[in-house]
């Protein structure tokens, strides 16, 4: 864990990116998903590069547990990793701005509900992650029921 601290650390994470007001970052959503409903809890969020939010993940997030329907199915794992997320954020980014990211409800192709982390990048684009894939996707067609920072 020494060396991811270290590499994390090497990155001056409080000059890295855009911070917007939640107001801003709302519209900036809405861009994208105008049919979502977003809610916002911080004053401003720090909005990162792509790349950084992929570094920022492989650091932060531990493997996700398996998955138990409905006992630790997908909106229990989203809220772990972003949980981890943001936790490893406030203690070591040294900036006084949120993450911009959060837990969003989607329609899946198959016309179910599912929970995913999002995360807002500095060119205002919502990235996904699939915490049990461990991948991330950028999908501006896809059905967002709710975005919740």
């Amino acid at each position: 864990m020494g060396f991811f601290n270290w590499i994390f650390k090497s990155k001056n994470w409080k000059s890295l990116g855009l911070i917007l007001s939640a107001y801003e970052l709302e519209l900036a959503c809405l861009d994208v998903y105008n049919s979502a409903e977003s809610k916002t809890d911080d004053k401003n969020y720090k909005l990162l590069k792509y790349r950084d939010i992929i570094d920022l993940c492989q650091k932060a997030i531990y493997p996700a547990k398996p998955h138990l329907a409905e006992v630790w199915d997908c909106d229990d794992i989203a809220r772990q990793a972003l949980c981890d997320v943001r936790k490893y954020w406030a203690f070591n980014a040294m900036c006084d701005v949120a993450l911009a990211c959060g837990n969003a409800i989607i329609e899946t192709k198959s016309g179910g509900v599912h929970s995913l982390p999002f995360f807002v990048t500095n060119e205002k684009q919502i990235v996904f992650y699939n915490p049990r894939a461990e991948t991330f996707f950028i999908d501006a067609k896809i059905k967002v029921y709710e975005l919740r920072f």
